[in-house]
């Protein structure tokens, strides 16, 4: 083993060489399957283990920067835990680790950088802070694994191919402080389908998704204040701002007005029996709703009234609802059980568009179902 500094004391796994200097690794020459770096270290140098054939990696707490392109090319890298005390890592620092499946990044880190994952083909799970402000270009270009991404809650940029060729994601949810996305950033994500964006965002170029995407929804979302607050004039609620997980709209409210709740954070609403209309995408964006009851005095559901709420996994509509609107339940994804009044005569196009869990509907014989009412939903329709 190779030393020359105060770690030369240190004991790591046979066979594995590093040079130390100054308290940073700057090279590695072993040929172990797994490398284990001694405390007291607290940088890996640019390039350091760049195409090593090593398996796992332990590093030590003490660990604060890692370097740009340190872990580059490590094919056969399938596990490495990034300490919390690390506050920097470089771009490209695992950029073609094709073995890679999972990465937590720790919380003092606040700039993924250029190309950091690009080429990870692996990468299933990653897990940012939500004080990462900025995605740097490429920074996970060509992560064909992602299936789902969830994005920092402070996260103000995204740089241009950012997620290029991610050609498993399917939809995306940009945080409402994000104001810049750059070309091309979601290029050749072939399956991606439903994009929600703040409305204030700056998309650069126009082509944040190349010019062939598949995309069949982009939302734009209301910045709401977090407050307990909401209004309600003339008998409509007219916007809920609260951060509650639980809500009851008073009694006396007969209409929730169009966007009242939308991309709000509550989980449960319960709502008043003197309810008559919820208006367009009333709850439109409510991605954490669980549980709603809609009062047997409803007789109209607007157009997007739900739109997105991917936590919902049942409804019923009451028998004064005749018409079941476009994208009504769109994007639904967990919803699994829909009941619907023998009342109902028309079901409009994407009602129930991407609701993928749901696998069986009864129709009742009467009703017109609009082309794409189910899009992209492998469901059995009774009754027709």
């Amino acid at each position: 083993m190779k030393y020359n500094n105060r770690y030369a004391d240190k004991k790591l796994k046979e066979g594995v060489e590093l040079e130390i200097e100054g308290g940073t690794v700057k090279d590695y020459a072993g040929e172990g399957d797994n490398i284990v770096i001694p405390e007291g270290i607290t940088e890996i140098a640019d390039s350091a283990f760049m195409s090593g054939e090593f398996k796992t990696v332990s590093l030590p707490e003490s660990l604060k920067k890692i370097g740009g392109w340190a872990f580059h090319d490590c094919k056969n890298l399938k596990e490495i835990k990034i300490p919390d005390g690390v506050t920097q890592i470089g771009e490209w620092a695992f950029e073609g680790c094709v073995s890679l499946k999972e990465i937590t990044i720790p919380e003092k880190v606040t700039l993924i950088r250029s190309n950091t994952f690009a080429g990870c083909v692996k990468l299933k799970s990653v897990t940012l802070p939500d004080g990462v402000k900025r995605l740097g270009e490429g920074a996970f270009d060509g992560c064909k694994s992602l299936q789902s991404f969830t994005f920092p809650k402070r996260l103000q940029k995204i740089s241009g191919h950012a997620f290029c060729e991610c050609a498993k994601l399917r939809s995306l949810d940009i945080p409402a402080e994000v104001a810049e996305i750059g070309e091309l950033a979601f290029w050749k994500c072939k399956k991606l389908k439903t994009v929600r964006l703040p409305k204030e965002c700056e998309v650069a170029g126009r082509r944040p998704f190349g010019d062939k995407a598949k995309i069949t929804r982009v939302i734009y979302k209301t910045v709401k204040a977090s407050s307990n607050d909401f209004e309600v004039k003339d008998g409509v609620l007219v916007e809920y701002s609260g951060d509650g997980k639980v809500f009851s709209v008073p009694d006396g409210v007969e209409a929730i007005g169009n966007s009242a709740f939308d991309s709000s954070a509550v989980e449960s609403v319960v709502l008043p029996k003197s309810l008559k209309t919820i208006g367009v995408n009333a709850f439109g964006g409510c991605a954490n709703l669980k549980e709603i009851v809609i009062p047997d005095g409803v007789t109209s559901i607007g157009e997007r009234a739900f739109d997105g709420c991917t936590s919902l996994t049942e409804i019923k509509i009451p028998a004064g609802v005749t018409a079941i609107e476009a994208s009504a339940f769109c994007g639904c994804e967990g919803l699994k059980n829909v009941i619907l009044p023998v009342t109902i005569t028309s079901i409009g196009d994407h009602a129930f568009g991407f609701c993928e869990a749901l696998k069986e509907i009864t129709v009742p014989k009467a009703a017109k179902i609009h082309d794409f009412a189910f899009a992209e939903c492998e469901v059995k329709i009774i009754g027709k």
